[in-house]
């Protein structure tokens, strides 16, 4: 996520580092202690986590004009919905 605030406070890699030294001290059974700045950054995060969409909502959006006849199986739908997965899991087509 590159939003004005984030970036205010950190550049992309350092917010990579610390996303890092967070999750290596996580799984060590570790104390996470945060500045504000870092909260502030921590808190973007799970925010964006949160919007996060499921690939199912994605298929009723993109099919939300009843143009499909089935939903469940629409391979053009369906093929839309994983291209702007794979944008959030940062994968490139």
């Amino acid at each position: 996520m590159r939003s004005a605030v984030a970036k205010d406070f950190y550049s992309i890699d350092e917010m990579n580092e610390l996303a890092d030294r967070m999750e290596a001290r996580a799984k060590a059974g570790k104390v996470v202690h945060l500045t504000p700045d870092s909260a502030k950054v921590a808190a973007l995060g799970l925010r964006a986590l949160a919007a996060y969409p499921m690939r199912s909502q994605l298929v009723s959006i993109i099919c939300g004009l009843d143009r499909c006849k089935d939903r469940r199986s629409c391979y053009e739908c369906f093929g839309k919905a994983n291209a702007i997965m794979h944008l959030y899991e940062g994968r490139r087509r």
